[in-house]
């Protein structure tokens, strides 16, 4: 009997076998199935609401339901993005981590508020666009950027401020920023390199970002804010230099570039240690 050839070269995607298992809806299987097919080596993936819903042949409402669903049972964890556009923050495509197994992803401290809530609407599609990554600032009206450690506490309402007077996030934001400049010399990068202007405050935004938001996902593992802030405490202006030097000297292509440079600039930081370490080392100290 004659066996079935199969072709040489395979395009296919790999998933875990529980997901048949589980007592969930189809959309929702299917859209955790294409999720793994749009991750990349740190099981990140970012495609629209409108994208899942194409690509899966079903509504754009179902595919808000299947997400949500897959977040419930722990599967995915959904981080709410914005991108700066024009001077302004406007909505992206979410970013999903998938898990191997349910309620890997379930967050088990409390929460209040809209930390409950499903994710947010997307307000234009991305079609085509889903593969990268864009990048974002901190928004203090958005959850992710909330440090969880004073959440539970029920603190007293302040007195509303006068129109145009900055909150007292805004005005630790500034203070942050500031000190970012001052003692990461972006200025005298960007008057070296003034054709990369864009891609230095990107790696500025990343920075600032990973200060303030909850966790960092480095390689898959999540870093805790403060794991995370000591080691940006730690960056000089050598750092920088190093990271932007490698960045555009990648060879290779990048499916989520903001997770590649966030990744870069954490490992960076421990590079003089290593460094000094290894001098100490050969010196026979």
């Amino acid at each position: 009997m004659d066996k079935i050839r199969r072709a040489n070269k395979r395009d296919f995607f790999i998933a875990q076998n529980m997901i048949f298992d589980l007592d969930i809806s189809e959309h929702a299987k299917i859209t955790y199935l294409y999720l793994c097919r749009c991750a990349d080596d740190e099981s990140q993936a970012f495609p629209s609401y409108n994208t899942i819903a194409q690509k899966c042949s079903f509504s754009r409402r179902t595919a808000l339901r299947a997400v949500q669903k897959l977040q419930e049972v722990g599967l995915l964890s959904v981080e709410n993005r914005k991108i700066l556009k024009k001077g302004k923050l406007v909505n992206t495509s979410n970013l999903y981590i998938l898990y191997d197994s349910p309620n890997e992803g379930v967050v088990t401290h409390s929460h209040q508020g809209g930390d409950t809530q499903s994710p947010g609407v997307v307000t234009h599609s991305h079609q085509g666009g889903d593969t990268q990554s864009p990048r974002t600032i901190p928004n203090y009206k958005d959850p992710v950027f909330i440090n969880t450690q004073s959440v539970s506490q029920k603190k007293p309402k302040k007195e509303k401020q006068p129109a145009g007077n900055m909150t007292d996030r805004q005005t630790e934001f500034k203070n942050i920023e500031s000190y970012f400049e001052e003692q990461l010399g972006f200025d005298a990068l960007k008057t070296t390199h003034e054709s990369y202007s864009k891609l230095i405050d990107e790696i500025k935004f990343n920075i600032l970002e990973m200060y303030f938001n909850e966790y960092t996902m480095i390689k898959g593992e999540r870093k805790p804010m403060m794991i995370v802030r000591s080691a940006l405490m730690k960056l000089t202006h050598w750092h920088i230099v190093n990271v932007f030097d490698k960045y555009i000297n990648l060879n290779t292509k990048i499916t989520n570039p903001k997770a590649y440079m966030q990744t870069m600039i954490y490992n960076i930081a421990f590079e003089s240690d290593l460094a000094m370490t290894n001098q100490v080392k050969s010196d026979g100290l």
